[in-house]
């Protein structure tokens, strides 16, 4: 009787080690080619320059290239769709911000693309800033205000269409009770690059896009959107001490089509988790300013759920969204 129990023992032991040995190996099949990422926004711009940085070290735990491909367009919609659209295989990922959930309340007839994805995590999340190009003159936020109050209009200010971005800036300006002339470009690359030549007078994205303006003496800071002082940007005065009670940010996630494997969204879950942890990433977002803010499938989900009821509320109140009845 004891052999028999002894061997029986035995057997369940063996084909719960094959059970486990078979269920890791159909984990790290995956991948098996390279991987593409897409960005919903031209190169130059934060989104693709995060990109880029966090695809050299994600590659090496995917063990295989992550290639990334600016898709512009719509705001952030057509880069988007070509996500939702594909193989859900887990080669074909997106790297979105804010503008993901941003877009339906700032452009017309556009759906809930999120809800439309399979979350996977944030690895990102910076304070937005507001820069001036330095042929205006102004040194400090009291100025641009007092100067857009006395002439309405006349300050010329550029939106990302379709993106968070644009949805502050709506609302700064409804703040500080100022009337500017908008200027809309496709992303961040093309405001700073029209920053710096003087073609607009004012620009909202993360600081570290406007630092090598700001150290070529073509921009400079005039305001951040965090609770208090970034670390990197100490010397920029928040919204908040200059009389606008203002906060908010701009984080990137990596997302994947409706109907992913579980475990294709776990490797890459993990991938990410591990990611963020490397030396090699921290020093390389050290070195361009950008913070590392790292949340897993369940705590994404969730974080989204909140950054899309207030977007909603923000659109709402300023009357860019209508909702349906």
């Amino acid at each position: 009787m004891k052999k028999g129990i002894w061997i029986s023992f035995v057997g369940i032991t063996v084909m719960l080690v094959f059970v486990s040995f078979a269920q890791e190996a159909s984990t790290i099949d995956y991948p098996k080619k390279p991987i593409t990422l897409v960005a919903p926004y031209p190169a130059g711009g934060r989104t693709d320059l995060i990109g880029r940085i966090f695809i050299q070290t994600f590659s090496k735990y995917l063990k295989q290239p992550v290639v990334l491909v600016n898709k512009a367009g719509a705001g952030t919609v057509l880069g988007t769709l070509e996500v939702i659209k594909a193989d859900p295989d887990g080669y074909t990922l997106g790297i979105f911000s804010n503008g993901l959930l941003a877009s339906h309340y700032v452009l017309p007839d556009t759906p809930v693309l999120w809800k439309d994805l399979e979350t996977i995590a944030m690895f990102n999340f910076d304070p937005t800033c507001m820069a001036t190009s330095k042929k205006t003159g102004f040194e400090n936020l009291k100025e641009i205000i007092a100067f857009a109050k006395i002439n309405p209009k006349k300050l010329s200010v550029g939106v990302n269409q379709g993106t968070a971005t644009s949805l502050y800036t709506f609302a700064f300006m409804k703040m500080a009770g100022v009337e500017v002339t908008y200027v809309p470009f496709k992303g961040g690359g093309e405001g700073k690059t029209a920053l710096a030549g003087g073609h607009i007078d004012a620009h909202f994205d993360a600081p570290y896009i406007y630092k090598p303006l700001v150290d070529a003496e073509k921009a400079k800071f005039m305001g951040i959107s965090s609770v208090n002082r970034d670390r990197f940007f100490p010397d920029i005065p928040t919204f908040k001490e200059q009389g606008l009670d203002i906060t908010w940010g701009s984080w990137h996630g990596i997302f994947a089509p409706k109907g992913a494997p579980s475990e294709i969204i776990q490797v890459l879950e993990k991938a990410i988790e591990k990611t963020v942890a490397d030396k090699e990433l921290l020093d390389m977002f050290n070195k361009n300013q950008i913070s590392i803010v790292y949340k897993n499938q369940p705590d994404y989900i969730r974080f989204l759920e909140n950054e899309d009821k207030v977007y909603g509320e923000v659109a709402t109140e300023m009357g860019i969204y209508k909702p349906k009845k």
